[in-house]
């Protein structure tokens, strides 16, 4: 792991802007932010895991720095991630924020050139940033000069999508998998 991970504490991070950050047990949400003018209390689901934990707190964070003045946020894990609600542009906005900051482009893409667009190669870079694969391919594919997409299927079908700038614009994802396929099988 590169020494600048190890110094790279959201924590401190989160100090700097005002705000004191705890960890316990939420019900219904991966986090939450009450903030009193320059002051702020973050709350982290501590039975998330960490590479979660740590993007719930940038996400925080987001709001924090570019929400100024709100009181506060009950963010559940449909508005931290892949799958929020695009119609909701703060979460959208908290969310590029927390993957800027975890994952900032200036350091990812130099680590992310010429490493091919695999779930292996997503691993390694996470665990290099210490971030989620599934921010971490996001991030890989946003960033990437090839056509490319990361694609989540659930049982009810297709769940979220993003795509590289290159991705053409013609090509259209099945809602549904295709029973004959591995990821079917998955």
């Amino acid at each position: 792991c590169p020494e600048w991970v190890d110094h790279y504490n959201l924590d401190a991070i989160a100090f700097d802007m005002g705000a004191t950050v705890h960890r316990r047990p939420l019900c219904g949400c991966e986090a939450r932010l009450v903030a009193d003018g320059d002051k702020a209390v973050i709350t982290i689901n501590s039975k998330s895991i960490i590479t979660r934990q740590r993007f719930s707190l940038a996400h925080e964070l987001g709001h924090l720095k570019l929400d100024r003045g709100r009181s506060g946020f009950l963010c559940t894990s449909k508005d931290i991630g892949p799958h929020s609600d695009a119609s909701r542009d703060g979460e959208a906005i908290a969310n590029s924020f927390a993957s800027q900051l975890l994952l900032p482009s200036y350091l990812f893409i130099p680590a992310a050139c010429g490493k091919p667009l695999t779930i292996d190669s997503a691993q390694k870079l996470g665990a290099t940033f210490n971030a989620s694969i599934t921010a971490t391919c996001i991030k890989m594919v946003r960033t990437s000069t090839a056509p490319a997409w990361v694609v989540c299927h659930v049982r009810r079908g297709l769940a979220w999508f993003f795509k590289s700038p290159k991705a053409p614009e013609n090509l259209f994802l099945n809602r549904e998998l295709h029973y004959d396929t591995e990821a079917f099988d998955l």
